[in-house]
């Protein structure tokens, strides 16, 4: 009799999950969509267990992000603390995947995620009179996103071949930015170059409004032109040793 009861148990129990895992996936965001914000969906396919969304934007102004082809499927090992997928998609010249989880309060993490991008492709992000070269590769470690705030991002992002204009062409080698949480309400960038017309040691701190403080010293390398030397020389006086230091404030909603 017990063998019975246990195995209709497990029956139910097993055609419970497969409805889950089977319900279109688009039903389901079109519920949560609300708590969600800013992040939006669109063209949502496949199901629960295994789906693919279109475009995904992140509308918030501080960081207005987009990717596309985000495919997904389900990472049985988050399912207590709420649920989880392991996330593949493209965007900006290349692509990443890593793993998304979703607590029962709505907050939102991101772990072990890697990706590729190129750099011209954040030229909007960019001052009007300013255009990126090479290649991005990076790697975010933990990402906490808490009642619809960014409140902690651990992360790495190397440029390679980096170029930019100011407007004058300007050869920076390899670029290495390390973000951290700096306190509850902000982030620290330490950033450093090598390998180009330009050395570069410093640090940006941004808060969660936008505010960000920047403070950077540069030192022109051999290979630096005369014309890269005057741009220096509009930002920051030079030292003895032959460094300008770039110290700038404000909000980065407000560039």
């Amino acid at each position: 009799m017990m063998r019975v009861i246990w195995l209709s148990l497990l029956c139910i129990l097993a055609f419970i999950i497969s409805i889950v895992a089977l319900f279109p996936a688009s039903f389901v965001t079109e519920k949560i969509k609300k708590d969600i914000v800013p992040i939006a969906l669109s063209n949502v396919e496949g199901k629960l267990y295994n789906g693919k969304v279109g475009l995904v934007e992140n509308k918030d102004d501080l960081l207005p992000l987009e990717f596309q082809n985000v495919r997904w499927t389900l990472a049985p090992s988050a399912i207590p603390t709420g649920g989880g997928v392991n996330v593949k998609f493209d965007g900006y010249g290349g692509g990443g995947e890593g793993l998304v989880k979703r607590a029962w309060n709505g907050d939102i993490s991101v772990s072990d995620m890697n990706f590729t991008a190129k750099a011209p492709e954040f030229d909007a992000f960019t001052l009007p009179f300013v255009s990126l070269k090479g290649s991005l590769t990076g790697e975010v470690s933990s990402l906490q996103i808490k009642n619809q705030l960014l409140t902690e991002f651990f992360g790495q992002l190397l440029w390679q071949d980096a170029e930019l204009t100011l407007p004058v062409q300007m050869v920076l080698g390899k670029v290495e930015l390390d973000i951290k949480p700096e306190g509850q309400n902000s982030h620290i960038a330490n950033i450093k170059s090598r390998g180009g017309e330009v050395d570069a040691d410093g640090k940006v701190t941004i808060t969660l409004a936008g505010d960000f403080n920047a403070d950077v010293l540069l030192k022109p390398t051999s290979s630096a032109s005369q014309d890269v030397v005057n741009t220096l020389s509009q930002f920051a006086r030079r030292d003895a040793q032959g460094r300008f230091r770039w110290v700038q404030r404000g909000n980065v909603n407000r560039l």
